[in-house]
């Protein structure tokens, strides 16, 4: 049953939890927020700009 909560959590903060070469953190990172704007995108009820 724990596992279950592991796999909701985005799998780069495994691979960026070990300090390895800079542009791997980066990489990580990128991923990281991507999923992190996606939550918050599907989060947020939809919105236009500029109105």
């Amino acid at each position: 049953m724990g596992q279950d909560a592991d796999l909701a959590l985005p799998l780069a903060s495994d691979t960026c939890s070990e300090p390895i070469l800079h542009h791997t953190l980066d990489r990580c990172e990128r991923a990281e927020w991507l999923w992190l704007a996606e939550l918050n995108d599907s989060a947020k009820p939809e919105v236009t700009v500029g109105d």
